[in-house]
């Protein structure tokens, strides 16, 4: 063969090479175009205002030797409660139970507990009574409060 045959075969095999390395495939293909249909947004934002809505956690603990008369007391002064918020103004949507619990506290001297022995275990019931209070009108804070 002639030199110049050589070379020429040997550019057109060059040239070949780079067309089928550089074709895209099918999978290629498939990754560019779900890349183009993404999306990407990145963003942030700021706002101040002036509160417009109050929050408070309101409510009576009562202990007593009872489990009875700790839930009475409990319910007169939740009563009082309940109609000093409404007359406050404020709506009974706006108020809304956040605790209840009842429970048996003994007194903290372990020693007189063991003396005793475990029927004579001395101490009280604790009713705690909460409600969650909406407070809309930001000027009635304080009384809602007090």
């Amino acid at each position: 063969m002639s030199r110049r045959v050589t070379i020429s075969l040997l550019v057109c095999l060059v040239l070949l090479a780079l067309a089928v390395g550089c074709a895209p495939s099918a999978s290629s293909v498939e990754a560019a175009r779900s890349i183009e249909r993404s999306i990407t947004v990145v963003g942030e934002g700021k706002v101040s205002v002036a509160p417009d809505v109050a929050e408070a956690n309101v409510g009576v603990e009562v202990l007593a030797p009872t489990a009875e008369e700790a839930t009475e007391e409990a319910k007169e002064r939740m009563t009082a409660i309940m109609a000093a918020l409404q007359k406050a103004g404020i709506a009974e949507k706006d108020i809304q139970t956040s605790n209840y619990s009842i429970y048996f506290e003994r007194y903290p001297e372990v020693r007189a507990m063991v003396e005793a022995g475990p029927s004579e275990v001395e101490g009280n019931y604790r009713v705690s009574n909460m409600v969650r209070v909406k407070i809309r009108d930001l000027d009635k804070i304080e009384t809602v409060l007090d």
